[in-house]
């Protein structure tokens, strides 16, 4: 029973000793018995203490006059109804977990147990793949782990290995050349494979010119030659090669100036001379260029009586050309087309001469 309840029942149980004393003062007992204020109990009541999970209840006959307890039952505690309140968390691997928790159902208690702590179970580790150990030349790999507890997706392992590279047991050093690095060439003491390793690189040539071949200077038209060599160190020969010829180098002459062609004039070239040889490029003629002739433009009309004249001026010079212009006819305002007297006199004899020649098949028929 909670503390409240106890100082209830506490404060009521001196509630009632207080008014069985009042009365007792009030009703003088009943004497019974041998002696003065002996009690007969003749007036009694129950008093009733309801037992708890862990407390015995009471069951009293008291006696109304004095107080005393003239008989008393103990009921038994009931003891806790535990029933499950949270359900276990399973530990896994790497989490802990806890043990159910039980509450007590009957009214009024609030007494718990359980949930003690359950610790981590640690992975249990077991070998999935296992090691590729490494060769000369390929890398290898540790062995891979997996834990074997179900629903733990936990792996370790399988970290690379380097290659272990060649152990290499010289046997043989060749020098450098020329043409051909220095090497040195071994057999590895564990795969057995031949190692043929670079140690320094060709020396290349050691060109020296040959007296018996200099070399010949190119010139504006021939060719040259280079120096004949040959290496001091193997005694390789590299034979005279062509050099072309510069071509001339060709300046304009002060002196000489060109002079640019007009329409009806020729013009010439630049004078040139070539400032390595000093060859002498003479002055060449330029054609006239020609007039550039714009359009006919007519100056005067043609009349039925005196040719018309039209003009073109050259675009470049300036200079004209004229060239007369037969009349052809013209379009008076009346819109008639005026028509020379000898065409009328033409058109005439050709219309007499067909009807003639109409008017005797005519005939004839």
């Amino acid at each position: 029973m909670k503390t409240w309840k106890l100082l209830v029942a506490a404060v009521m149980a001196l509630v009632m000793l207080f008014a069985v004393s009042a009365l007792a003062e009030a009703t003088p007992p009943e004497v019974i018995g041998p002696g003065p204020g002996y009690c007969t109990h003749s007036k009694t009541y129950e008093d009733y203490l309801k037992p708890t999970c862990t407390t015995d209840g009471h069951n009293w006959v008291v006696c109304a006059n004095c107080g005393e307890h003239v008989s008393e039952e103990v009921i038994p505690a009931t003891g806790h109804h535990m029933e499950l309140a949270v359900e276990v968390v399973p530990a896994t691997c790497t989490e802990a977990g806890r043990e159910p928790i039980y509450d007590c159902t009957n009214d009024g208690c609030y007494y718990t147990e359980g949930g003690e702590v359950i610790e981590a179970m640690g992975h249990k580790m077991i070998e999935s793949v296992p090691q590729v150990d490494p060769t000369c030349t390929e890398e290898g790999r540790t062995a891979i782990y997996d834990c074997a507890r179900e629903g733990c997706y936990y792996t370790e392992g399988g970290e690379v290995i380097d290659a272990l590279g060649h152990d290499v047991l010289v046997w043989a050093i060749k020098p450098a050349t020329c043409t051909e690095p220095a090497t040195e060439t071994g057999i590895c003491e564990r795969c057995g494979e031949e190692i043929v390793v670079e140690t320094a690189p060709a020396l290349g040539h050691n060109w020296v010119d040959d007296e018996m071949f200099p070399a010949v200077a190119p010139t504006c038209t021939e060719d040259g030659l280079t120096a004949g060599q040959y290496c001091d160190r193997c005694w390789l020969v590299k034979a005279q090669e062509v050099v072309p010829a510069l071509g001339h180098n060709w300046v304009k002459d002060e002196m000489f100036p060109a002079v640019a062609p007009t329409c009806t004039e020729s013009g010439l070239t630049a004078g040139y001379y070539c400032d390595q040889c000093w060859l002498v490029k003479e002055q060449e003629v330029v054609d006239p260029l020609g007039h550039d002739w714009g359009k006919w433009v007519t100056v005067k009309e043609a009349t039925e009586t005196e040719n018309g004249v039209q003009e073109r001026t050259c675009d470049r010079c300036g200079a004209t050309q004229t060239r007369e212009v037969e009349w052809e006819g013209t379009m008076p305002e009346t819109g008639v087309v005026t028509v020379p007297a000898a065409v009328l006199a033409t058109m005439l004899v050709l219309s007499m001469g067909g009807y003639v020649v109409l008017k005797k098949r005519a005939i004839g028929e």
